[in-house]
């Protein structure tokens, strides 16, 4: 899953304007991502836990758009630990969560540019942030870099 990752990350970054260019890190699982974005920030695993849940049942901010070009969209976490990266430069992505949802090509690149609109965008909210996403992807699908 890693090599599958890093191939397709390379392929985003290839096309994308420089100004968006988000390196990332992986993670074995959502846990061990938590727990380091924690250590990074100088805050408790717990509080983070807190904070994802809180984002997670905000309705207002939970504003998914179900969408063909991501799969995994039919089933937006529940949970914390269901959260398969977090924004940010490297984004932090959990090889674990996104092995558990078989996730294809077309979901991995949904998932680096949705965690890259979380980064330019002026409006953050998930809906703008898989518009982003959307449109971008099929560009690539059109320009056949991604299947």
């Amino acid at each position: 899953m890693k090599n599958k990752i890093i191939k397709i990350h390379d392929i985003v970054m290839s096309r994308l304007p420089e100004k968006y260019y988000a390196s990332i890190k992986l993670f074995p699982n959502t846990k061990s991502l938590f727990k380091y974005e924690a250590k990074e920030r100088g805050i408790t695993y717990k509080y983070i836990l807190e904070e994802c849940q809180g984002y997670l049942s905000d309705p207002l901010e939970a504003t998914y758009i179900k969408t063909k070009h991501d799969s995994s969209r039919k089933f937006p976490p529940k949970s914390p630990l269901q959260v398969s990266a977090l924004s940010g430069n490297p984004i932090f992505i959990s090889c674990g969560r996104l092995k558990e949802k078989k996730a294809t090509k077309q979901d991995i690149a949904f998932l680096i540019l949705h965690e890259i609109g979380h980064n330019i965008l002026e409006h953050n909210t998930e809906r703008n942030a898989d518009l982003f996403a959307i449109r971008w992807i099929k560009k690539f699908i059109k320009e056949g870099l991604i299947k």
